[in-house]
């Protein structure tokens, strides 16, 4: 028995042939009956007859962006929001984060799509893409490879080499590529490719809002079903209308999205120049102000020498404050900005100073009372001396105690300033 079935179709205006050589689809006609068939037959012919009007005014598209712009956007914005808890908890993991966006599709689609079996590859042992879609028609399967990398990495060619590769091997005919936050690498936010009999659609940056998968997957199994019905397969190299429309769709969509992002850039971008302007602000007073004891001190001198012509052997503000600005291994600004700030309050509490090659020694009334290890390469230590027979109470998490010394590393760090501030 042939598996051709020659229909003639006759029309108010015209009358045409149609064969149709196709397994699957002479089995899914051989059970219709003949009225079916007909008005089948007559709706594929005038689409095929009238797709350029039918792009031409836009109503099809029309519909898509209205569609699109509807869904739930409080679930939408929470799952981008949990996207973006999972990106800085995970560090960046794709491995995790695909999972993450894995299910999202996997639950999509069973609630949208629930005539197709939808597989997860990571169960069935499928080799093509995270997805695979099976219509249980003459289309076949689909594969749906997504990946969920953080916004500042672009998805790079190889994987889409490797997904064409799986393509072939598989026999899958038809893909979709899908990006959550990132840009597919030569790729448009929509776009498609053509090799050999596979067609993929690329999708990307698309959010977690699945309306483009749900546009990308009519957009397939639209252009399937026209190919089948029609000795001539429909596709976009021959429909330039419906191409240039899509294309301008995704336009729309990406100077959008290329706004918002603009916009969460710059919100980044000012908060950290004003990250950095309080820090250069606040380094900038304490120069000053060390600066201003430089000064103050020196004139104490001059005064004291003019008085009594005494002199002693403790090290002047201003030294100290030269071997912090200028003896150090690095230059490191947060560490000099403390040694300036305890060098100063030490001398607003009129300790008196010494220096040697390594160490600040600080003293009250001639009796020594620490030290600060100014050279520290990895850390800077401040050493209290306990002059009592009874070790008073310390947090043991900022601080220890060895030889009678109370040990602290002097950083920018609220505990650390008020343990100092209450032993000086």
């Amino acid at each position: 028995m042939s598996n051709i079935i020659k229909l003639s179709l006759i029309t108010e205006n015209n009358s045409k042939e149609i064969t149709i050589d196709d397994i699957n689809i002479y089995n899914s006609l051989s059970t219709k009956s003949e009225k079916d068939i007909v008005k089948m037959l007559k709706l594929s012919s005038y689409l095929f007859d009238n797709i350029s009007s039918l792009s031409e005014n836009a109503s099809i598209l029309s519909t898509i962006k209205d569609v699109s712009r509807e869904g739930n956007k409080d679930v939408i914005n929470k799952i981008e929001s949990l996207n973006e808890n999972l990106l800085s908890l995970t560090s960046g993991n794709s491995s995790l984060l695909g999972k993450f966006n894995e299910n999202i599709i996997e639950k999509y689609l069973k609630n949208h799509f629930p005539h197709y079996e939808v597989i997860n590859t990571s169960v069935s042992g499928e080799k093509c893409g995270d997805i695979v879609i099976n219509t249980h028609t003459n289309m076949g399967k689909i594969s749906i490879e997504s990946k969920n990398y953080g916004p500042e990495r672009s998805i790079p060619s190889g994987e889409i080499d490797k997904f064409k590769r799986d393509l072939m091997n598989s026999g899958i005919k038809y893909g979709i590529f899908i990006s959550t936050n990132s840009r597919i690498t030569g790729k448009s936010q929509i776009d498609f490719e053509q090799f050999d009999d596979k067609t993929i659609i690329y999708l990307g940056p698309a959010g977690h809002d699945c309306c483009f998968l749900n546009i990308a997957i009519q957009y397939l199994t639209t252009l399937n079903e026209m190919g089948a019905f029609h000795t001539r397969s429909i596709t976009n190299e021959d429909n330039k209308e419906i191409r240039d429309k899509l294309k301008e769709l995704a336009k729309a969509f990406e100077v959008n999205l290329t706004r918002l992002n603009n916009c969460s850039n710059n919100i980044y971008e000012t908060e950290k120049k004003l990250s950095s302007l309080m820090c250069n602000l606040r380094r900038d007073i304490q120069i000053i102000i060390s600066d201003f004891n430089v000064h103050l001190e020196r004139l104490q001198n001059e005064i004291i020498e003019l008085k009594d012509g005494s002199s002693n052997d403790y090290s002047t503000y201003e030294q100290v404050l030269d071997v912090i600005r200028n003896g150090r291994p690095d230059k490191n600004m947060n560490k000099q900005s403390c040694l300036e700030k305890i060098t100063t309050l030490l001398k607003d509490k009129d300790y008196p100073m010494k220096l040697d090659n390594n160490h600040i020694y600080f003293y009250k009334d001639d009796i020594y009372m620490g030290k600060i290890n100014y050279k520290g390469k990895s850390k800077i230590d401040v050493y209290f001396k306990e002059h009592g027979s009874n070790c008073k109470p310390y947090n043991h998490k900022i601080v220890t105690m060895k030889n009678d010394n109370y040990i602290i590393e002097l950083k920018d760090n609220v505990n650390v300033w008020t343990f100092i501030n209450d032993k000086i």
